[in-house]
């Protein structure tokens, strides 16, 4: 969908044009501030000309397959602005209340899709929205999405349009508009970026219950290189929810991407571990921002409610989701796993504190995009571990060390927590602390924690063992619901891990 001004003036000039702008476009929308990009259809070969407030032109030529695009050059931060139209000299039509800033696309399953309606504190949240006017919201609409089997160039359905903030754009239903973790995080950035001054866009791109293939490109390295195979769709989400975005591309900031819990559903780790980080690239490709930030959320807590998956597939997918990291530069880890939420109306799948989530990712965005020096961002992350056994007793003593942790004290904390067993129906087998597996195959859980005497190791005891028996591997919080007892001295939960000894 146009604006309503193209409409308006194709009719009142009576032109015979087959001007049109991409319908991810529109008024009230932010550009990012330093690659403000437009684009649309016109005839093969047509003149298309943008200017800012009518002050300074810019042209391009329609393409041969009828896409024009305009790069505008860099413009201050802040408007409103509008901007101009012209087919061969002839003005067509505008777009108003436009402002330059920073732009981000959020995309994802059910917990990316979850409304801020559904969240912590709902009531006070969505009213609150009214006093962040400069936080720019568009949402796809999802008609059409599971059945497009070649990209689009234009979106079939659009939710909700670009529109500032206000609570009834923000409260929508707890599965609509709009995506609470998106307009937390959008939010939470712009008042640490020195709110008002700082327009921020954010694009809601979400469908729950769905797998990563379904948002992989098919011509894509994710899909060549792993195959898709046993998986639930294969493209049909990207061509028809993202790919219309690709078209100019949209120039972005950054991503945020809450999504896995389909492919643990599925026993789709496997794909998933091979295909993660191509998918993170594929992206940033598509977009043209090889180095984009790109934040995922590693799957929380949650009951296994599925008897369609093994009781450690949620485990292994959140062992999948860390190889994203290697797709490498300005990609983050937000560890949720201490957010478990066994008590929550949809389900403990769907957890509330979506405020909790977006606050981590926002500390990473200040330090990754903004450069900020000051503010912790990373969890704690397995870096090895060393084992000794007692020859006495047979007691083994496991310490586990941690990689260095940007902006923080890189000292460790000890925080006392329970399963909630019997709470939203987990079974105690669901739970999980630390373990440590010895050469007979057999896992034992951890008699003793504790902490090193500088704070920065981990120190695992199992008692009461043969005094010959040797440790080979540890693993901490490797279970659908790990009960985090381990945090950085700035609050963020250790990352969980499963590695042989001296990994």
């Amino acid at each position: 969908m146009f604006s309503i001004f193209t409409l308006v003036f194709l009719f009142v000039n009576g032109v015979d044009s087959s001007f049109v702008i991409s319908n991810a476009l529109g008024d009230h929308m932010v550009l990012k501030k330093d690659l403000p990009l437009v684009w649309g259809f016109d005839d093969p070969g047509k003149t298309v000309s943008v200017s800012v407030d009518d002050v300074t032109e810019y042209t391009n030529v329609t393409d041969g397959n009828g896409v024009w695009r305009i790069l505008l050059p860099p413009q201050p931060v802040g408007g409103p602005h509008t901007l101009m139209f012209s087919e061969q000299g002839t003005y067509i039509a505008q777009l108003d209340d436009i402002y330059f800033g920073a732009v981000f696309i959020c995309g994802g399953q059910s917990n990316a899709q979850f409304s801020v309606s559904g969240a912590l504190n709902a009531t006070e949240e969505i009213a609150d929205a009214i006093n962040h006017p400069l936080l720019r919201l568009f949402t796809v609409g999802q008609g059409g999405g599971m059945g497009d089997t070649a990209p689009l160039t234009n979106f079939s359905s659009i939710e909700q349009n670009w529109t500032v903030a206000s609570p009834e754009a923000v409260g929508n239903g707890d599965f609509s508009f709009f995506s609470a973790l998106c307009y937390f995080f959008g939010r939470d950035l712009q008042m640490s970026l020195g709110e008002p001054t700082v327009p921020i866009g954010l694009v809601s791109s979400n469908w729950g219950g769905t797998c990563l293939s379904s948002w992989t490109p098919a011509d894509g390295n994710a899909a060549i290189d792993c195959g898709m195979t046993g998986t639930s769709g294969h493209a049909n989400l990207y061509n028809g929810l993202i790919a219309p975005l690709t078209l100019g591309p949209m120039s972005v900031d950054g991503f945020l991407w809450s999504q896995g819990e389909c492919d643990a559903d599925c026993n789709n780790t496997a794909y998933y571990r091979c295909a993660f980080p191509r998918f993170i690239n594929d992206w940033r490709s598509r977009f043209n921002v090889l180095d984009a930030f790109f934040s995922f959320q590693v799957l929380p807590a949650y009951v296994n409610d599925s008897n369609r998956f093994n009781p450690y597939s949620l485990p292994y997918e959140r062992q999948a989701q860390l190889l994203g990291l290697a797709a490498g530069g300005r990609v983050y880890a937000a560890n949720t796993i201490d957010l478990g939420d066994a008590l929550a109306p949809h389900g403990s799948v769907h957890p509330r504190n979506k405020q909790a989530v977006a606050a981590r990712m926002t500390a990473a965005a200040l330090a990754l995009i903004y450069g900020e020096k000051t503010i912790p961002y990373a969890s704690p992350t397995y870096a090895g571990a060393s084992a000794s056994t007692n020859p006495t007793t047979g007691d083994i003593t496991v310490t586990v060390q941690f990689l260095p942790l940007p902006q923080s004290s890189g000292i460790l904390t000890l925080i006392p927590s329970s399963c909630p067993v019997g709470i939203g129906g987990l079974p105690l087998s669901e739970c999980s602390w630390f373990e440590v597996q010895t050469a007979d195959g057999v896992w034992r859980n951890a008699s003793q924690v504790a902490l090193s005497s500088d704070s920065k190791n981990l120190v695992l005891t199992i008692t009461g063992t043969d005094p010959t028996a040797v440790a080979i591997a540890s693993r901490g919080f490797f279970s659908p619901w790990p009960v985090v007892v381990l945090y950085s001295q700035e609050g963020l939960p250790a990352m969980p891990w499963f590695e042989p000894m001296g990994m």
